[in-house]
């Protein structure tokens, strides 16, 4: 059994000694327990704030840690756990999850001409000062999430 090398459908492997020599793989047809291909319910986004207590080091008054994380594990929620053990958190979110202002989500998909790229737009959370979202312009919107982070603007050249 050769793998193939199409790029259209990599599941389809070549077997010479088959009557269909181009089939699916076995393994990939979703044969077996279902429980084989469900989620891991101890890994994920919803893992990682029940975790918690296990990876981060006991809260210390006075003493403040940096956590950086992508937009799949970004949440206001992760943010909010993090900030009251005394971890700051940035990073990169998906504008649709539980709790993202809609002020600084983009109503397009990529930057109109009539929006200078670099644009940026603030919200900072009433009920938590220390958390603050922007929106970048650049060819695409994107969506940060921080807290305890500096909210001077600057400017970075080529």
């Amino acid at each position: 059994m050769i793998p193939s090398r199409s790029r259209h459908n990599v599941t389809r492997q070549y077997m010479k000694d088959k009557p269909h020599k181009w089939d699916q793989h076995e393994s990939e047809l979703g044969g077996g327990s279902p429980s084989k291909y469900s989620a891991d319910p101890n890994s994920g986004p919803a893992a990682v704030v029940r975790n918690l207590h296990e990876v981060l080091p006991p809260p210390e008054p006075g003493v403040f840690h940096t956590v950086v994380t992508d937009r799949y594990y970004t949440s206001v929620q992760l943010a909010l756990q993090l900030l009251h053990r005394n971890v700051y958190s940035i990073g990169t979110i998906q504008a649709n999850k539980a709790g993202f202002p809609k002020e600084v989500t983009a109503e397009y998909a990529t930057r109109p001409r009539d929006i200078p790229r670099g644009y940026t737009k603030m919200a900072i959370m009433k009920n938590v000062p220390q958390m603050t979202s922007l929106l970048w312009w650049d060819r695409v919107p994107v969506q940060f999430l921080a807290t305890g982070a500096s909210r001077t603007m600057q400017t970075c050249g080529k």
